[in-house]
Parts: structure tokens; C-alpha cells; sequence
């Protein structure tokens, strides 16, 4: 009995000695995976989130939805405009068709109805101009996939039109 006991006991021992050791061995392992993978990983600046504000939707006859949207004026400089053009593109992908005009200024974006109306003064067009500085346009029908950008405005002359 006493043997049993020995032999059981030494066992025990045994396998909990092996348990220390092999989480010993596989924590060094894990921290030496971690460095390596550390060294492997090229250092990137993160990815600004890009966000906008829906002031207006409607439904697109054949599949999908017009918007006009608002973002903040300091997103527009090159490099936020093109990734606010992956975001539209992102969040329009299972629409057929998109059409979504971005502005600066919520005054300017409301002004839109009287643009379809053509009741705006030469100072509400100039000011609606100056605050409309993009479009992104999806047609399914023909293919069509680009964001239009307007650096100093929709009548300016400093803009940009990135295909998809």
C-alpha cells in the first residue's frame, strides 16, 4: 500500500513538475513570438476615422438612396476627403445606386431646395456654392462609381474626381 501510495504520489509529482516546466517553456515562447512579431509589423500612423452627419435621405427609384450630408469643414484637405470617399463607398455597398451630395455648412445643405426650385439669391448661390464640395455618385446601370471633390467649392477650380 505504501508503494502505491509512493508510486501515485511521485506521479502526481511528477506531472505537476512537467506542467511548471512546459508553461514556463511556452510563456518564453509566447513572448518571444510577441518580439518577433513586434519586428515584423511595419510601424503605420493610425487611420482617421471619418464621420458625417445625414441631414437628408430619400429612396432611389431603382435601388438605393440619395443623401445630403454634412461633415465638418477641416475635413477638407486631401487626405480626409479621399478617405471620406472610401467610407461612402464602404457604407453604399450593397446599394445599387448612391447619390450623396457632402457639405461644410447645414445652412448651405438646406439651401438645396431652393436650388431645385431656382429662388435662391446671388448670395445664397455664392454661399450654397461654397459649402458644397462633393458628390459621390454610384450607378449601377452603367458602372459608374466616383466621388467628385470641390476643394474651394462646387463653381471652383481646384477639384478632384476619384474613380472607383
Amino acid at each position: 500500500m505504501k508503494k502505491v501510495l509512493l508510486i501515485i504520489g511521485g506521479g502526481f509529482l511528477l506531472i505537476v513538475i512537467l506542467g511548471m516546466i512546459g508553461k514556463g517553456s511556452s510563456t518564453d515562447q509566447k513572448s518571444t513570438q510577441s518580439v518577433v512579431q513586434q519586428k515584423v509589423q511595419p510601424t503605420s500612423t493610425p487611420v482617421k476615422v471619418i464621420s458625417y452627419e445625414v441631414l437628408q435621405q430619400w429612396d432611389i427609384n431603382n435601388g438605393g438612396k440619395g443623401k445630403i450630408i454634412l461633415i465638418p469643414a477641416d475635413y477638407l484637405n486631401e487626405a480626409d476627403m479621399t478617405t471620406l470617399g472610401q467610407k461612402l463607398k464602404s457604407d453604399t455597398k450593397n446599394d445599387k445606386n448612391a447619390f450623396i451630395m457632402v457639405f461644410t455648412d447645414k445652412k448651405a445643405a438646406v439651401l438645396r431646395d431652393k436650388v431645385i426650385g431656382d429662388t435662391m439669391t446671388k448670395d445664397e448661390e455664392k454661399f450654397y456654392d461654397t459649402h458644397y464640395v462633393g458628390q459621390y455618385t454610384k450607378n449601377g446601370n452603367s458602372g459608374l462609381n466616383a466621388f467628385a471633390i470641390y476643394y474651394d467649392g462646387v463653381s471652383g477650380s481646384n477639384n478632384k474626381t476619384i474613380n472607383y
